[in-house]
């Protein structure tokens, strides 16, 4: 459950601010729980800036594609990456087509997470599923 509250303000404004007054930061933590049009802008900017951005998509809503390239990591989980690759992720096959779609996107590097099962990191020097510990 989400209680949006003060999130549901945040704008571009406000986070023009902020990357104007933070010059040495070198990567940028995101999720969705704020206007897309202001977390687009603050992934864009960021990436302009030479930042890494990291973007967990949740809660699960469709993104700008073009925005897609300006990330470093995306930490989907099964069902966020479905709504972003239209790939239903439900094992290690079908999560390596969902983060190849990611790639194709201009994601470097995917994560998606995959509960009790691990998450599956691919990046361009290769993939693997790591195991969630029990």
């Amino acid at each position: 459950m989400v209680a949006s509250g003060a999130n549901a303000r945040l704008g571009q404004a406000q986070v023009a601010q902020a990357l104007a007054a933070e010059v040495d930061a070198t990567v940028v933590l995101l999720q969705l729980e704020t206007p897309i049009p202001t977390v687009e802008y603050a992934i864009r900017q960021s990436h302009q800036r030479g930042m890494r951005v990291v973007l967990n998509p949740a809660p699960a809503q469709l993104l700008d594609p073009s925005v897609l390239a300006c990330l470093h990591v995306i930490t989907p989980n099964e069902t966020e990456a479905e709504l972003l690759t239209g790939v239903r992720v439900t094992d290690e096959m079908t999560a390596r087509q969902a983060a190849r779609r990611l790639h194709e996107a201009g994601v470097p590097n995917v994560v998606i997470t995959l509960g009790a099962r691990g998450a599956y990191l691919s990046t361009s020097s290769g993939a693997l599923l790591i195991g969630a510990p029990p």
